[in-house]
């Protein structure tokens, strides 16, 4: 049977002489003695290491300041909650009780993370785009995966904006409320022309929608040749330029006298 290592003996061999337990132990009844402070800031700097220790199997070696200033936050907690009585070390007590940075890092990473609401439909489109994609061969417009997912088809359409243009997750916070008439930061200035692609795009059948999409960048698509296109809607590039051919004409409509 191998031998089993503790965390004990993994800080031990890891500093060996240079941070012995007997630093943050001593320092821990000083702070029980008095309950200040002071101490309780030098019990959290003698456990430096094993904050460290810590971080690096839950998070990575380059967790940002953000994570290092939380962990140091929670093992002040964990000092406070420590009971001796109970067995464990206070070095261990406090390792076990950053595990929780694991999950949290996440979220200290990126302060200003979009709306959980956001991120739980965002799921649900990606999802249901990967399963119309298997059952349709090709993309799906907004209108279908609204279909599908039960979404309104506005909020679709400005989730996936969002997902498109991937502004700064800044903006999210400041903007991306549960309204969904709220203004969209991501094409809030609009033109006549804009409204007109609008309509064109209406009056379009899902193939359509989606080669007017991926030729003229409407609704943040990417731009695609025509080779591309054909590859991502399973059609015959001859097919796409016809098809292109004739919502180009529509469009152009904007431009004719009245």
């Amino acid at each position: 049977m191998a031998e089993q290592v503790t965390i004990q003996d993994a800080f031990d061999e890891t500093w060996g002489k240079k941070k012995k337990p007997k630093e943050w132990e001593d320092a821990y009844e000083k702070w029980r003695q008095d309950q200040s402070q002071a101490e309780l800031q030098n019990v959290v700097k003698r456990l430096q290491p094993v904050v460290d220790s810590a971080i690096n199997r839950y998070v990575g070696q380059k967790a940002p300041p953000t994570v290092r200033q939380r962990a140091r936050i929670l093992t002040a907690k964990a000092v406070q909650s420590y009971d001796p009585d109970r067995g464990a070390g206070l070095n261990t007590h406090v390792y076990n009780q950053l595990r929780a940075l694991q999950r949290m890092s996440p979220g200290i990473s990126d302060p200003f993370a979009p709306p959980e609401r956001f991120r739980r439909q965002q799921t649900d489109i990606k999802q249901a785009t990967d399963k119309m994609f298997e059952e349709l061969g090709r993309d799906p417009t907004d209108e279908e995966i609204a279909d599908v997912t039960g979404l309104p088809s506005s909020r679709v359409q400005k989730v996936r904006n969002r997902m498109r243009a991937r502004i700064p997750l800044s903006v999210y916070e400041d903007s991306f409320d549960d309204d969904d008439e709220s203004p969209d930061v991501v094409g809030s200035e609009r033109t006549k022309y804009d409204e007109w692609i609008d309509a064109v795009y209406e009056d379009l059948g899902e193939i359509d929608r989606l080669i007017l999409m991926y030729r003229t960048g409407y609704r943040n698509a990417d731009v695609l040749s025509n080779q591309e296109i054909a590859m991502r809607l399973n059609i015959s590039p001859a097919a796409v330029s016809q098809r292109a051919r004739r919502i180009q004409q529509r469009l152009d409509q904007f431009h004719a006298p009245a």
